[in-house]
This record gives C-alpha cells, structure tokens and sequence, in this order.
C-alpha cells in the first residue's frame, strides 16, 4: 500500500500544482465549504483560487481548533506533508519550526522552493522518509499535525514511534477520512485512493496502547463532501481544454463522485473528523 501511495504522488506531483497551485503553499486535502454550490460560469483559475481558499479555511479552521490546548509555534512535525503546504501555513501564521516528512524524493526541491518563495525556508525543513521509520531525538516535537495522511499509515507504528519524539503534554493532531456506519465501503476507499482509511476507534486503541489520551474531535463531513463539488468542475473545465489527459480526468471526477456518495450524500461510509491526542506524562 505504502508503495502504491508513494508512486501515486510521485506521478501526480504536476496534476497537483496545476489544479491547486500555483504555490507557495500547495495542498492537497479537503476543503472547507459552508455554502455549496459552484457557480456555472466559473474559469479554471477561478475555480482554482476558490479551491485553495477553502482549502486554507480547512487549515484555519483545524488549528483555530487545535491552538485552544496544543502549541503549534513551536517545533512540529508535519507527517505526510506533500508539497509542504501545511508546513509553510504553520511557519508564516505560527512561526512554527517545521519538519516536513514525504516519502517522495522529487517533492523535496519543491517544498524548498516554495519555502523560499513564502520566505519561510529556515523554518521548513523537509525530509524524505517512510513516516514508520524517520526518527528523531526523544521529546524533540511540541505537536504533530497530519492533514489527510494518516490514512496511509499503520496507526499502531505510527503512535509508538510518535510517543518517544513527542514531549510529555505534546500533540497529534489529524484532520482525514474514518470509517463511517457502513464500513463495507472501506475496500472501494481504499481501492480508489491507495490508502488504508481505518475507524475512529482503531485510531483511539493505537493511540492508548502508546500512551495517549484522547482530546476530543470534530465531524466535518458535512463540509468535506461539497470540496468535492469544485474539484469535479475543475477537471470537468480542464478536460475540454487542448493538451488534456481526458482519460486520467474522467477517472478523477467518477472518483469524486464516489467520495461524494459515500461521505453522507447516500451512505455514512465514510466520515471526515478532527481528532486529537495528548502524550501522557510518564508516571512518577
């Protein structure tokens, strides 16, 4: 799974920066959307600045959230970080030293470069590396945050491994997708995706078995469906314009739609949540 996800990216990497760049902050997670709708007339570079904007509001509203208990303007660790657009978020809202982690060689220069162009590059530094085996000093990080990647990760080698970088009080922080009432959908999920979308309560038992206690979190699947609206006119528009993979962009709308149906259009299959934890103090 780790290997697909990895290629996946890798050849995705320009899809990516023309549908949601131009940078220097570049995502590649949901949106935030209160009012649905895509207006009919919309251009691609409308469409795209939209995105991004919902996107950054997805981010806000994240660590709005998150600062009420954790200390993002410390040192995070930003796990899954793509092309490093959360990670420049958090160093030019935060002053936030981050360690940005992908375990794709080709995204390093980019995140670099984006880094440089955001004037944030002494506080961004990327990393290529399996997440299950980076390491780091004991205690090193005040707050681990992961924006639609931990749904790639084995949670169990993933908080232990956390439990030792992370200081005594420090946080994991996740915005993804989870298993919702219908968890008969996680084999289309994962199929579609290349990922391992897991349950709120596997996230909880990998978390405890580490040490950590449960926050709290947030259900944002309401919001998370309508991203998909814009994401699906985009490469609807992209699709008549010269030069376009029509192919590769008819899969990518029928696998909108698809996530579409399943985050509570049709189905509970699949949820978006906030979720965090605290590392416990060792005890006396």
């Amino acid at each position: 799974m780790a290997d697909l996800a990895k290629e996946y990216y890798r050849s995705r990497t320009d899809a990516i920066i023309e549908r949601f760049g131009p940078g220097p902050r570049v995502h590649f997670h949901n949106g935030y959307i209160e009012k649905p709708g895509v207006p009919p007339e919309a251009t691609l570079d409308e469409l795209r600045d939209s995105m991004n904007a919902f996107q950054e509001k997805m981010l806000k509203f994240a660590t709005d959230h998150w600062r009420s208990f954790a200390d993002l303007s410390g040192r995070v660790l930003d796990a899954g970080c793509g092309l490093g657009g959360t990670s420049i978020w958090l160093a030019q809202n935060f002053g936030a030293d981050v360690t940005s982690v992908t375990n794709v060689a080709e995204h390093i220069p980019l995140i670099n470069t984006f880094a440089a162009q955001a004037e944030v590059a002494e506080l961004v530094h990327p990393h290529c590396s399996d997440i299950h085996t980076f390491a780091a000093d004991p205690g090193r990080y005040d707050a681990v945050v992961a924006l639609e990647a931990s749904c790639f990760f084995d949670r169990h080698r993933w908080f232990s491994m956390l439990s030792s970088m992370l200081r005594p009080g420090g946080h994991v922080l996740i915005e993804d997708v989870f298993l919702g009432a219908e968890p008969g959908w996680k084999n289309t999920f994962d199929a579609t995706h290349h990922t391992d979308v897991g349950s709120v309560e596997e996230y909880h038992q990998a978390a405890d078995a580490a040490g950590f206690r449960f926050i709290g979190g947030i259900d944002i699947s309401s919001h998370m469906a309508d991203f998909a609206d814009w994401t699906i006119a985009w490469n609807a528009l992209r699709a008549t314009q010269p030069g376009a993979d029509t192919e590769g962009l008819k899969r990518a709308i029928e696998a909108q739609r698809a996530l579409q149906r399943v985050t509570g259009r049709e189905v509970d299959g699949i949820r978006g949540q906030l979720l965090a934890y605290e590392l416990a103090a060792p005890s006396l």
